[in-house]
């Protein structure tokens, strides 16, 4: 928490600037995640249907 009130001091005006450049990378992240969450799901069900028949 420290650093991000400490990169925000320093970049002052900028801080805006880098938000809209970081918004593009947290999207990136969202759908990686959002895609690993459901193909682990899909593994765990194909498994668990192997399993059963």
């Amino acid at each position: 928490m420290w650093n991000f009130n400490y990169f925000r001091f320093f970049l002052g005006s900028n801080w805006e600037n880098v938000l809209g450049f970081l918004e593009i990378y947290n999207k990136i992240i969202i759908t990686l995640v959002v895609l690993g969450v459901i193909l682990f799901f899909w593994r765990r069900r194909q498994k668990t249907a192997r399993t059963n028949s």
